[in-house]
This record gives C-alpha cells, sequence and structure tokens, in this order.
C-alpha cells in the first residue's frame, strides 16, 4: 500500500522545538483535536499567537492537525483511501463538479475499545443462542405434528383398533313387513374386520337395496366400530296373480314378494312385467272411494289404456287411462246410481259415458 507522504511542519510558527511526543501524538488526543476542531469557515487563534501577561508561562503546545491526519492514515489498515479535510461552511463547489461530502467515515478511528468488545461478547451469545433454539423448536414441531397425522392416519385407516365389529351392527327396518333383516344384516357383515373410516356406505346401500321389498337404504357409522342400516321397506298395494301363487307390488308396481295368496289386497289381473301397467292399475284402485272399492272385486288390464274394474256382482267398469280419473271416478257413481243393473258402465271418454 502507498504511504501519503507527511506534509511539511510550520517551523516558523513555533519557535521551541518539539519533542517526539508532541510531534507524534497518540491517536486518542488525535481524536480529541478532530472532535474539538471548529467546523466553521473561521480559524481560532493558535494559543501560540496570543500574549501572556505572566511571564512564566510558556505558550502550549499545539499539534498539526495535517500531521495527525497523515498519521492515522498511514497506522489505519482498512482505510486506504487519503484522508480529506472537512469542508468549510460557505465554500462553494467548483462549477462542474459536485460537492465532495463533508465527513467520511474512514476518516474516523473506531472508538470500541476492547472492554467493550468483551462485554458483548456474552450478550452476542446468548442472542446466537436464542436463534438456534428457536429454530430447533420450529423444526421439532413441524417434525411433532407430521408424526401425529401420521399416527392418527394409521389409527383410523388401517389398524384393527377401529375395525367393523359384527356384534356392532344393527339393522332395523320402518315399517317391519316384508324385508329379510337376515339377508340385510348378511351384506353388512361380509366388510366385517375392515377399518371402520374405509367402509363405503354408500356402496354398502345400493347393495343392500337390490334385495327384495327393500326401498331405501341409509348405512351411518357407529364409531368407534358399530354401522347403523335403517331399511325402508315396499308397502304391498296389490296382488298379481300368477301360475305359482300372487306376486305382491307396491303403488310403483315393484314386486315386493311371492306369496301363495293375496293376503287380502286387491287381485290385478294383468301383465307382471309390465310395471307402468301394475301401477296405473293401482293408482285407479287407490283413488276409488271407500264405498266403490268394496264393490270392486279385481282389476283387469292388458294396456295402459284398457284398464277394467269386476265388481263383487258382475258388472263391470271401463276406466281406460289413469288419466281424469276424478272426473270419471264421479261419472261412474252417477251411472250407478241412475242404471243399477247395467252390465258394463263405459267412462274411458268422461264426456261421453256408454252404458249398455
Amino acid at each position: 500500500m502507498r504511504q501519503p507522504a507527511t506534509p511539511k511542519v510550520n517551523t516558523q510558527r513555533n519557535a521551541q522545538p518539539r519533542s517526539a511526543a508532541a510531534a507524534a501524538p497518540n491517536s486518542t488526543s488525535a481524536l480529541a483535536t478532530l472532535e474539538n476542531a471548529p467546523k466553521g469557515g473561521k480559524q481560532r487563534t493558535p494559543v501560540a499567537d496570543r500574549k501572556f501577561d505572566k511571564a512564566h508561562e510558556t505558550p502550549p503546545q499545539i499539534p498539526n492537525r495535517m500531521a495527525i491526519a497523515a498519521r492515522y492514515a498511514t497506522e489505519s489498515e482498512n482505510s486506504p483511501a487519503k484522508p480529506k479535510p472537512p469542508k468549510a461552511k460557505g465554500s462553494k463547489p467548483k462549477e462542474g463538479k459536485k460537492s465532495a461530502k463533508t465527513t467520511n467515515r474512514r476518516d474516523i478511528p473506531p472508538t470500541i475499545e476492547l472492554a467493550s468488545i468483551t462485554e458483548l461478547a456474552p450478550r452476542i451469545a446468548a442472542a446466537d443462542h436464542r436463534r438456534r433454539a428457536g429454530k430447533f423448536r420450529k423444526v421439532a414441531t413441524r417434525i411433532g405434528v407430521a408424526a401425529s397425522l401420521a399416527g392418527l392416519t394409521w389409527l383410523i385407516g388401517f389398524s384393527d383398533y377401529l375395525a367393523l365389529d359384527p356384534s356392532q351392527i344393527e339393522v332395523t327396518a320402518e315399517p317391519e313387513s316384508l324385508v329379510d333383516l337376515a339377508a340385510v344384516e348378511g351384506f353388512v357383515k361380509q366388510h366385517a374386520g375392515t377399518p371402520l373410516a374405509r367402509v363405503r356406505t354408500g356402496a354398502l346401500a345400493a347393495q343392500a337395496q337390490e334385495l327384495p321389498a327393500v326401498k331405501q337404504v341409509a348405512v351411518t357409522r357407529v364409531w368407534p366400530t358399530g354401522l347403523n342400516v335403517a331399511v325402508e321397506s315396499r308397502v304391498p298395494a296389490a296382488a298379481v296373480a300368477t301360475e305359482s301363487g300372487y306376486n305382491w307390488i307396491d303403488a310403483t308396481g315393484i314386486v315386493v314378494g311371492q306369496f301363495p295368496d293375496n293376503g287380502g289386497l286387491i287381485k290385478l289381473d294383468g301383465p307382471v312385467d309390465e310395471p307402468r301397467v301394475l301401477a296405473d292399475m293401482v293408482e285407479i284402485w287407490s283413488g276409488l272411494p271407500p264405498e266403490l272399492q268394496e264393490k270392486v272385486r279385481a282389476m283387469s288390464a292388458t294396456t295402459t289404456d284398457d284398464i277394467a274394474a269386476v265388481l263383487h256382482s258382475g258388472q263391470i267398469i271401463r276406466w281406460g287411462s289413469a288419466e281424469q280419473l276424478k272426473l270419471k271416478i264421479a261419472t261412474a257413481q252417477a251411472l250407478l246410481n241412475r242404471a243399477p243393473s247395467s252390465p258394463l258402465f263405459d267412462v274411458s271418454s268422461p264426456a261421453l259415458p256408454i252404458t249398455r
């Protein structure tokens, strides 16, 4: 590193020769001198030029500021730049050039002593320890949460602790009529030993709904190891005659079960494999008033447009389809009262009824 040249000291200003200590003061006195130096444009009159009243007093030795700056620049290894004296107030920068900063951080010597650094060391170490401890706590918390979630997932979805227990399966039917509860329970028990969280309740309900007389099934989990199966059964509304007996059907024409007799239900003579025709027959029968239902012995049809009712007296009422049912029922009742001995009443067109 290039060493700056030491400026010459004005020998005419101070008549007495200076000692080595006065010519090169230490860094601390130099800093104090720099701090106490005037910052304005006017320079104070050196103490050496003042007049003294007492003859025995000697003027103090004033160190040269340029010598102090040069000494500091030589001793400082971290300040390669040449020190610049502070700019006096009121001075204007030259045209075309930017004004230099009045203070340069490199010109100020470090003021932190070794004792201060020694006192700050424990605080720095404590802060570093707290920072490391905070990072460790965050990592430990994340690992703990991940481990807890993994353990909970295994416990609920894969372990045998929460598996389906056959003794905890409950099957109910409302109303209890034609539902085979044992068959429904058999479907459910096929999933015994499976973790309860992995039991597909929707698929299980759809499987049980395929059984006869079952209209709807609701499957709910009963923690920790049980299932509740609520079955809504179909209500029989009529009986269709077959070669082997009777098929009981509900109001929609769905077969509920096969039985040897009609069980007191209205007898239907129609195509068993046509639920739409059977459903229209049941709709007409259900819409009749009680006094007219007592006179009907059976219902017959081949299609949805030629439905007829056979009375106990042998008389026949032709309804046609299930449309305009209320008007047809009122017309049929009027015809029965007007011509009670007629064998046939055709009300398929209620505006033009026919009696024979």
